[in-house]
């Protein structure tokens, strides 16, 4: 379900470090700009929906207290959720890797995935924002991809 609203940050969301560090870069950019954030959790089709994950992000959410927010969850492909939630959006945040770590490399399928084709600025965020090192490479930057 896309939001078409540009207030709207839309941020993936799986518990992941590097998840962790978007949703904060999220909130926090939320605030700075006014916006509303919408957090997506996408499960695998038959994947039961995960509660700890959830009360995790309304722990993150609540600890930003100025800012509006709902969270959705979808099934499916994680990158296409992610990409037709964006669908109007001001910005799509996602952490530079997810839980899976079938090659070495600083960018996710997932990531890639909405670099390609998100409808609005993609912010990806390198859990090494939150201090954490979960990114193979150590990279603190973060990655910005504007498609038009």
């Amino acid at each position: 379900m896309p939001t078409h609203h540009p207030g709207v940050i839309v941020v993936g969301a799986d518990g992941s470090p590097t998840s962790d560090a978007a949703v904060h870069w999220a909130f926090d950019e939320a605030a700075a700009r006014g916006l509303h954030v919408q957090v997506i959790t996408v499960h695998h089709d038959g994947h039961p929906v995960d509660l700890a994950l959830s009360e995790h992000l309304d722990r993150i959410g609540t600890a930003h207290p100025g800012v509006p927010r709902w969270y959705r969850q979808a099934h499916g492909q994680v990158g296409e959720e992610l990409v037709r939630s964006a669908e109007g959006a001001a910005l799509l945040v996602v952490g530079s890797r997810g839980p899976g770590r079938v090659r070495p490399s600083a960018l996710g399928s997932v990531a890639a995935h909405c670099l390609r084709h998100a409808p609005c600025p993609v912010v990806v965020v390198p859990a090494t924002s939150l201090g954490h090192r979960a990114d193979p490479t150590g990279a603190a930057a973060l990655a910005t991809g504007v498609r038009r």
